[in-house]
């Protein structure tokens, strides 16, 4: 069976994309698999299953943690996470993947807007406050649904993600 997602060649007992963690389910029979992307997953989340989603879910929620407690911080938790489990559980990886590439992204998006503020001697403030506010509120928000999302078996792609690592 090949994954419709990235390619990756996989057999009938895989659960998950071991390259990109897409979730597999039958379309009409065992030889036909699918990646799955909606709310729920139908495979079963017993055992092993069950402790890779709360590993998934950790991800999204280090970042918050990390980033209150050190700025670089919210890429740690992810990063560690995405270290620890990209070999021996795909689906766990992908959220760690997707957490640590949008937090990487927010931090240049921040870095870029304290340039622009700085380089207009303070005056580009009356743009990037409110901007850096709505980004910072936009982050929390959007990493919060990404750990919903994981919560319930499912990948949060996030928007305005550059992608990292890949």
């Amino acid at each position: 069976m090949i994954c419709s997602n990235c390619g990756q060649a996989a057999t009938a007992a895989d659960h998950f994309c071991a390259r990109c963690g897409a979730p597999f389910i039958a379309a009409t029979g065992p030889a036909e698999m699918l990646p799955y992307y909606g709310q729920a997953s139908p495979v079963s989340l017993t055992g092993a299953n069950q402790d890779s989603r709360y590993w998934a879910v950790a991800a999204h929620l280090s970042a918050l943690i990390g980033a209150f407690a050190v700025i670089l911080g919210a890429a740690v938790g992810p990063f560690v996470i995405w270290m620890a489990r990209k070999e021996v559980d795909p689906f766990a990886a992908e959220n760690a993947r997707q957490a640590l590439n949008f937090n990487l992204s927010v931090l240049l998006y921040f870095f870029a807007l304290a340039v622009l503020t700085f380089t207009t001697l303070g005056i580009g403030l009356v743009f990037t406050l409110p901007a850096m506010l709505g980004l910072g509120l936009a982050w929390l928000l959007l990493s919060l649904a990404a750990a919903l999302r994981a919560w319930n078996d499912g990948i949060f792609r996030y928007p305005c993600s550059i992608q990292f690592i890949k």
